[in-house]
């Protein structure tokens, strides 16, 4: 679970450099259903969790894709409009576990540097 998350949060680093900015992370699926993955996420990722109301994420988003294109609206405004956070499961980073997290991930991230070029 560590390790698939880092692996998030090095896409998310990605997308950081390339300007797009993350205030929380939206998860889905049956991971969504875990307290401790939601907190590992919070805290490696080190910003709040938030777990939509409508459990079938990806079905879902592509619904409201499709009534934004549908209907001419920004996806944002069709999203504020249709998307609900269940508030009960929604979790903020802990402090201690995001410093204890933020030295694994630099572990993480040699081992990854270290096998990159076996991969190229």
């Amino acid at each position: 679970m560590e390790g698939a998350t880092c692996a998030l949060k090095f896409g998310v680093e990605k997308l950081i450099r390339l300007g797009v900015r993350a205030n929380q992370i939206v998860l889905t699926g049956g991971g969504a259903n875990s307290a401790t993955w939601r907190q590992m996420v919070a805290d490696i990722m080190d910003v709040a969790v938030s777990i939509p109301q409508q459990e079938e994420g990806a079905a879902f988003g592509a619904a409201l894709q499709a009534l934004a294109l549908v209907s001419g609206e920004d996806i944002a405004e069709v999203s504020a409009e249709h998307f609900a956070v269940n508030n009960k499961l929604g979790c903020e980073p802990d402090p201690e576990g995001a410093s204890l997290y933020a030295e694994s991930y630099d572990k993480y991230q040699a081992a990854v540097n270290a096998v990159t070029p076996l991969f190229q």
